[in-house]
């Protein structure tokens, strides 16, 4: 809130000086729009938190796993989201049904924004009565080039509630916004042309530049399961802070051997130790969990973060330069 306040200071003369001094701390900006879903346009807007919310409404009620992936900050995988639609269809067809019907009949409430590029949506899923236990949802988004891509959901029993879950959560969420704003895949550069082999001369042979080819495409060959990796840390991360431990443990238990899987494959390479390293306290966690220590877990969660942020430099760095040498290895715990 910006507040001002007048200092009158008492000085020789009767001089008075009058010094203004403004803080300029940032405060959540809330709007009341009141908006059913299906007064917005059919075609897909992420201009505007609300517009990006009545979107991934309809797209959930469509099942459209495509768009669904196209409009989340870390792209999730299609064919997880169509699986879950396919198993929940399988488990409860009724209930699926009738929770699809809820999100598509939604209506949109409250648009909380803060430090312009974060907002979250309150939405009433319209449920029929005494179904639905928790029918008001907090969808968070954050701003990346104009657009406001999904960050997650939480479910409440009340719009109150519902409110202040971003009020006291909007500073862990802005910390995972400006990670996840690093973590988005970006290009790889195109590869350096070698001269003598354009012209047609034999390249002198260079073990170490060929170790980081191989590397780079193995790297390019895990980027789906990277990228899986990616999008369940981010579910886990969510449902820990909202003490939802089943929620956190599927989300870990879908992560884990994707991890056992790039650790495989990476075996032997600069990459190997710190990897390790995050399986390791990605198990103690699931363990942590287990237990139901939700202070333990978010000290654990602090420490995965600053790990996994410091790995996806490193994998950054060997696609972007390839023959910069390594930085020191990570230290086992």
């Amino acid at each position: 809130m910006k507040t001002r306040t007048v200092i009158s200071l008492a000085l020789p003369l009767s001089i008075s000086l009058v010094i203004a001094a403004e803080s300029d701390a940032p405060e959540i900006a809330e709007r009341r729009i009141d908006r059913p879903i299906n007064t917005f346009g059919e075609t897909a807007d992420l201009a505007s938190p609300e517009s990006a919310c009545a979107h991934w409404q309809r797209m959930t009620a469509a099942r459209n796993a495509d768009a669904l992936s196209a409009s989340s900050l870390i792209p999730l995988d299609p064919r997880e989201q169509e699986q879950w639609f396919q198993q929940e269809e399988a488990r409860d067809p009724e209930g699926l049904r009738l929770y699809l019907g809820a999100v598509g009949n939604s209506t949109l409430l409250i648009v909380q924004t803060w430090r312009d590029d974060l907002a979250a949506v309150v939405t009433r899923l319209s449920f029929p009565q005494g179904k639905g236990q928790l029918p008001y949802s907090s969808r968070v988004f954050g701003r990346i080039d104009g657009q406001w891509q999904n960050m997650g959901e939480t479910r409440f029993a009340s719009e109150d509630a519902a409110k202040e879950n971003f009020v006291t959560k909007k500073d862990a969420l802005w910390s995972q916004y400006q990670e996840l704003k690093k973590k988005r895949p970006r290009p790889s550069p195109p590869p350096a042309i070698n001269l003598r082999i354009h012209l047609g001369q034999p390249a002198p042979a260079d073990h170490g530049s060929q170790q980081e080819t191989n590397l780079i495409e193995r790297l390019q060959k895990l980027d789906p399961a990277i990228e899986q990796i990616r999008t369940d840390w981010n579910a886990a991360f969510n449902a820990a802070l909202d003490r939802n431990r089943t929620n956190a443990l599927t989300s870990l238990e879908r992560l884990i051997p994707q991890v056992r899987k790039v650790h495989a494959e990476l075996a032997k390479t600069e990459l190997d130790a710190p990897i390790q390293q995050a399986l390791t306290q990605f198990e103690a966690l699931a363990q942590i969990l287990h237990k139901g220590d939700f202070d333990a877990a978010v000290t654990a969660i602090k420490k995965l973060d600053q790990l996994g942020q410091s790995i996806e430099e490193q994998i950054q760095r060997i696609r972007e330069n390839p023959g910069a040498a390594p930085p020191a290895k990570v230290a086992q715990p």
